[in-house]
């Protein structure tokens, strides 16, 4: 359209038939006209220019969130120990850390007896944390999302970086 009424001030025509440019005399209200279409194109471009940027960056960003919330929720899936878990609450002590030596002294004799120490989930939790960790240090960081936003990068390169997280090609 700017084009087209740049031609109008030049006294061009585009000749759609011979598809080239044509000159032409236009009368003065075709250029007042084309005056008044040519200032509210430029006045409202800014205006539809952050209207689509908006509508698209969050269309990419909701995709994006959607991309994160799958990848954490794989990650969840895949090394979160079920069975250390559930072996756990079912037998405290089926699986123990250590063991604990007591030693009972009586007048003419002496007991020994091991108790187990009831294990915990810390170590079970390890490969999972290590996990969560490199998604958070990792470009999905949300602060690394709005900077990424703010500065005009391309935002396509951050789900491909997410999709290789999901591939656990690093």
């Amino acid at each position: 359209m700017l084009s087209t009424l740049l031609k109008l001030f030049r006294g061009q025509k585009y000749n759609t038939i011979r598809k080239r440019n044509d000159a032409n005399l236009f009368e003065i209200s075709e250029l007042y006209l084309g005056v008044l279409g040519f200032t509210m194109v430029v006045f409202l471009l800014p205006t539809v220019a952050i209207f689509y940027f908006y509508c698209f960056i969050s269309v990419i960003l909701l995709k994006l969130a959607l991309q994160v919330a799958l990848v954490a929720m794989q990650t969840l899936l895949i090394n979160f120990p079920y069975f250390l878990t559930a072996q756990t609450l079912w037998a405290p002590y089926a699986l123990t850390n250590s063991v604990h030596l007591q030693v009972d002294f009586h007048e003419n004799s002496c007991k020994a007896r091991l108790r187990p120490v009831k294990g915990h989930l810390g170590p079970a939790f390890k490969n999972l944390a290590t996990e969560c960790k490199k998604l958070l240090i990792s470009e999905i960081m949300p602060i690394n999302i709005i900077k990424s936003v703010l500065s005009g990068q391309n935002l396509f390169y951050v789900m491909r970086g997410i999709l290789n997280i999901l591939a656990r090609v690093d």
